[in-house]
């Protein structure tokens, strides 16, 4: 153990762990400070870990970088690893209490395949996003099969020189109880396209943004754009989707940990040409 993180309990001495990691490879470590002074424990932990480790105080290479990072994973497995907190960090992540900046970040390929040559730029925004969301919306155990469960979503601003161009980045994803968070959505979302005004909750702008740009699926043999949850997901030609539109359905898959029951939560079904040409329009290099 690293001696500065005696300190802390586990949970939060796990959480400056992931922080100084991040902080380390892209020099954010987050908005939202968890412990007095972070950003002098953020250092010292660094600089403690190239102390045991041998590294030189100016090396800042890329091996290095990696090494070092590799060390505080290691150090974290070690605090997770206990069974008492393994049970505390499951009972954080089923209740969405778990900070996003602990979450190893998987991408679906769907989502990948959506941004295509573009989507390693597009990973930049989608983890910010996550790491450091100005709001946030977490679904826990469901009292019924009719709600989400183990979903999160994240809502960032992002910024450029010219207003017409700034964007709010949603995201959506299911909780692991192994610290992954399975990113099934990632849509950004213009002010001049979609009302991002007071909106009730986060689950409100996806059901706008859907509004916008989705094509109508039949689900449990209702017609829509936006499913909540569904007992069934279903494609078929009486929708009127003209020929050679692309049309993207995603949904999370869900079952109840009561009654076993399997259902699908968060349906949208979005039409990709439409999205895709507002990306084309607004996209802008100069991001903060």
């Amino acid at each position: 153990m690293i001696e500065i993180l005696d300190h802390y309990d586990r949970r939060t001495a796990a959480g400056l762990l992931a922080r100084a990691s991040l902080a380390l490879q892209s020099g954010e470590g987050g908005e939202k400070s968890i412990v007095d002074n972070e950003a002098a424990v953020r250092e010292a932990l660094i600089a403690q870990a190239r102390l045991k480790l041998g590294i030189k105080p100016d090396d800042e290479g890329p091996e290095v970088i990696e090494q070092i990072g590799s060390y505080f994973d290691d150090e974290s497995d070690r605090l997770a690893g206990n069974p008492h907190t393994r049970a505390a960090f499951e009972r954080l992540i089923t209740r969405g209490d778990l900070p996003s900046d602990l979450y190893d970040i998987r991408i679906i390929p769907n989502v990948q395949n959506l941004y295509g040559k573009k989507f390693e730029r597009e990973r930049v925004f989608i983890e910010r996003t996550i790491r450091t969301p100005t709001k946030e919306q977490h679904f826990g155990p469901p009292a019924s099969e009719n709600e989400p469960y183990l979903i999160s979503l994240f809502a960032r601003e992002f910024k450029t020189p010219y207003p017409l161009r700034d964007f709010t980045m949603l995201v959506a994803g299911k909780r692991m109880l192994e610290r992954t968070l399975e990113i099934h959505q990632a849509w950004r979302l213009y002010g001049s396209k979609v009302n991002l005004d007071n909106p009730q909750d986060l689950v409100e702008l996806l059901r706008r943004f859907a509004d916008v740009y989705g094509a109508d699926i039949l689900v449990d043999g209702q017609r829509g754009r936006f499913f909540l949850t569904a007992k069934k997901v279903e494609r078929t030609t009486r929708l009127d989707i003209p020929a050679g539109r692309e049309i993207m359905v995603t949904h999370f898959g869900q079952t109840n940990p009561q009654s076993g029951g399997r259902y699908a939560a968060l349906v949208v079904a979005i039409d990709l040409g439409l999205y895709r040409a507002t990306l084309d329009k607004l996209d802008y290099k100069d991001v903060s």
